[in-house]
This record gives structure tokens, C-alpha cells and sequence, in this order.
């Protein structure tokens, strides 16, 4: 063996599989690196879609408990009805009636009461 051979091969190429090793290595490094920022900013983005589904339901669920808060905090329905069928001519029954009905329609968002 003389100076020019490395473990039976020539220096030139033994340098040349250090060098593609090298860029090989390089490359899946670089790889691994967009791939694992491409996962994250998906990761990152189904988080913040999750959030803010949550907000949207814990809203909604806030607002029907404010609904039923303002609903059922108006009077009592049944005395109204009791009064106007007792009397129809009586207009405060009947208006009554129809307060807690606009109430309901609009406490729970409804377009119409039937």
C-alpha cells in the first residue's frame, strides 16, 4: 500500500465519499428542519381553529344562559293567560301576553312565534 491509498482505496475518492456523505447528511438535515416546521405550523394551525370553535360554543352557550336568565325572569306567564281568557277584552293580559312572547322571540333569537 503506498501513501496515496486509503483502507485499499485511492485518496481522491475516499475524499470524495466523505464529501457526499457530507451533502447527503447536509441535505436530510435541511429536510428534516422544513419538515418538522411544516408539522409544527399545521399543528399550530388546527389549534387555533380548535380554539376558536370553543369560543364560538362557549358564546352561544352564554347567550342562551342569558336568554333564559332575561325569559324567566319576566312575570308569570300562566297568570297572564288565565287573565285573558278570563277576560279578552282586558288588554293588559293581552299585552302582557304578547311582551313575553316579542321577549322570548328575541332572548332565543327565534323569527316568529307561533
Amino acid at each position: 500500500m503506498n501513501d496515496k491509498e486509503i483502507l485499499g482505496f485511492p485518496r481522491s475518492l475516499a475524499g470524495l465519499f466523505a464529501v457526499a456523505a457530507l451533502l447527503f447528511s447536509l441535505g436530510g438535515w435541511l429536510v428534516y428542519r422544513h419538515e418538522a416546521k411544516a408539522i409544527r405550523a399545521g399543528r399550530y394551525a388546527e389549534l387555533s381553529a380548535i380554539a376558536e370553535l370553543k369560543t364560538g360554543q362557549i358564546d352561544g352557550w352564554r347567550r342562551e344562559r342569558l336568554g333564559d336568565a332575561r325569559v324567566n325572569s319576566f312575570g308569570d306567564m300562566g297568570r297572564s293567560l288565565a287573565g285573558y281568557a278570563a277576560s279578552p277584552a282586558d288588554t293588559g293580559s293581552k299585552n302582557a301576553i304578547l311582551a313575553r312572547l316579542r321577549l322570548l322571540r328575541e332572548a332565543y333569537g327565534y323569527q316568529n312565534i307561533i
